[in-house]
């Protein structure tokens, strides 16, 4: 099965970090990462970690909304979102 995950990050790259080492200590690893960043951008140095720079600060739920477009160009199976 083919997942995306969304994570939506204001500000908070460690438990960001923590968040995305813990997705990738599962069984089942997602196709996609994409972190929705509304603040301060975090460094992306893993495999598959796509980041949206919305840096206007637009809230959660707009957030969220950005990322569906990019979810049905893709052929995954299932979109999660996480919130951080």
């Amino acid at each position: 099965m083919d997942i995306t995950i969304a994570i939506t990050n204001h500000n908070q790259e460690e438990s960001l970090s923590k968040a995305i080492f813990s997705i990738y200590n599962q069984t089942e690893i997602p196709t996609m990462i994409y972190v929705l960043s509304d603040g301060k951008m975090p460094v992306n140095f893993y495999k598959n970690v796509y980041i949206i720079d919305n840096s206007k600060n637009p809230g959660r739920c707009t957030n969220r909304n950005s990322v569906i477009s990019y979810f049905l160009n893709n052929r995954t199976d299932a979109l999660i979102f996480i919130n951080r």
